[in-house]
C-alpha cells in the first residue's frame, strides 16, 4: 500500500445533500367554500346546487394546478 505523505492513509469522503428545510415545504392550503339560499323554493334548491358543484370544481382545479 503507498501512503501519502504523513503516512496517513487515504479516507472516503461522503457528501450528504443539502437537507430540506421546513420552510422549503410549503404545507397544504386548507380551504372553505360558503354556499347559501335564502328560501325553500325549488330555484333556491337548484341555486345551492349550482353554488355547490361550482365550488367545488373551482376548488378541486386549483388543487391540481399544485
Amino acid at each position: 500500500m503507498i501512503l501519502p505523505e504523513g503516512g496517513e492513509t487515504m479516507r472516503k469522503v461522503t457528501k450528504i445533500n443539502e437537507a430540506t428545510t421546513i420552510s422549503d415545504i410549503k404545507p397544504k392550503l386548507r380551504v372553505a367554500a360558503y354556499a347559501r339560499v335564502s328560501t325553500d323554493s325549488d330555484a333556491q334548491l337548484e341555486s345551492l346546487e349550482a353554488q355547490i358543484t361550482f365550488y367545488e370544481n373551482y376548488i378541486l382545479s386549483r388543487v391540481s394546478d399544485k
